[in-house]
């Protein structure tokens, strides 16, 4: 089992400004630091206690495989054709 006796490694990522202030509102109320909570979670994985999130269950990712299945997509023949469909907008 994993604790958090000696910490020898750093991780980071990158988010937006906006991510990191509403996780540090959000984790504040439950007495944690971002920080603390990324701890906590990579313990977690550690010792294979993690739950697993579908985050395709979104409503947006319903509405887009919805979309998908009744042909509402657009559709293209190359990588090429695809980028220039960006100017046309």
């Amino acid at each position: 089992m994993f604790d958090d006796t000696e910490k020898i490694r750093t991780i980071s990522t990158t988010v937006t400004e906006e991510l990191v202030e509403n996780a540090k509102l959000n984790l504040e109320k439950q007495g944690l630091t971002v920080s603390e909570y990324i701890n906590l979670t990579v313990i977690k994985a550690a010792n294979d206690e993690v739950k697993y999130i579908n985050f395709l269950d979104s409503s947006e990712a319903l509405n887009a495989k919805r979309d998908a299945e009744n042909g509402k997509v657009e559709s293209f023949n190359s990588v090429e054709e695809w980028e220039k469909s960006f100017n046309n907008d």
